[in-house]
């Protein structure tokens, strides 16, 4: 008798398992295929922007490729100094994990003030020939906030 129900239910789960459509997801995954990084409103090109805390902080998504995995936030370029190479509005990618060397673009915080510039051995340096670089003076409060890696592409 027990084998006569075990069997009747297999068969009833067997139809009912045949009987269910199959799912195929055709679209990939988020997280499969980006991954979201912090979004800063603006780092200067120009006369310096303050910066205080994760204020205006968003999030944005970029390719989950090999060199994108070293991207630690972005941050939006404000001004004309860096031209040609970066300009006003410019959102740039940024790595923490990256080691900063002498010709570099970093973003640096001076005495509070965000920039974008080209890392000098005294000063911190624009290149658009137009703009003034920062001469670095040994009272200045200088911390470097990463090196830039690439630009965003939307």
């Amino acid at each position: 008798m027990v084998d006569t129900v075990l069997e009747k239910e297999a068969e009833r789960m067997a139809e009912l398992e045949a009987s269910r459509p199959t799912v195929i997801d055709i679209q990939p995954h988020l997280e499969d295929s980006t991954r979201l990084i912090e979004y800063h409103r603006s780092a200067s090109a120009g006369t310096g922007v303050f910066i205080l805390g994760s204020e205006g902080v968003e999030q944005i998504p970029i390719p989950n490729t090999p060199e994108n995995r070293k991207v630690d936030y972005a941050i939006k370029v404000s001004g004309s100094s860096m031209e040609p190479d970066y300009f006003d509005g410019d959102i740039v990618l940024v790595s923490q994990k990256v080691e900063l060397n002498h010709g570099d673009v970093g973003i640096f915080i001076v005495n509070n003030d965000a920039y974008i510039k080209e890392y000098g051995e005294t000063e911190l340096i624009s290149r658009n020939p137009d703009a003034d670089n920062i001469i670095i003076s040994e009272y200045d409060n200088i911390v470097c906030m990463g090196k830039v890696v690439g630009k965003y592409e939307v």
